[in-house]
């Protein structure tokens, strides 16, 4: 029994898709897909997404890599799709100091 065969007897991997599928499609009926499921699920993140798609759909990392993106958010504006995650990120006002005083009273 070779490498090979082992493997496939006491380790047997299920293969989630057919690799010979994602050479039926262009890169843009990939990206079409991607849309279809974004929207779908209207996820929050990249690993949200990769979750929640349907067997058979490849990750968000190889259809963006079709289209030579690397990055969650560079492939969401690259599809030009709307933000699902919501931030209330304000940044804090900092009280204005005024320098010429503090720079007189070092100089005295």
């Amino acid at each position: 029994m070779n490498l090979k065969d082992f493997l496939k007897k006491y380790y047997p991997v299920k293969k989630l898709c057919d690799s010979k599928d994602y050479y039926n499609k262009t890169k843009e009926e990939w990206q079409k897909i991607f849309i279809s499921e974004y929207r779908k699920y209207k996820p929050h993140s990249a690993e949200e997404y990769n979750e929640l798609r349907s067997k058979g759909i490849p990750s968000w990392q190889t259809v963006a890599r079709l289209f030579g993106i690397k990055k969650w958010m560079n492939w969401i504006e690259f599809c030009d799709l709307e933000r699902y995650a919501i931030y209330n990120y304000k940044p804090k006002e900092r009280p204005v100091i005024n320098v010429s005083s503090k720079v007189d009273l070092l100089n005295k």
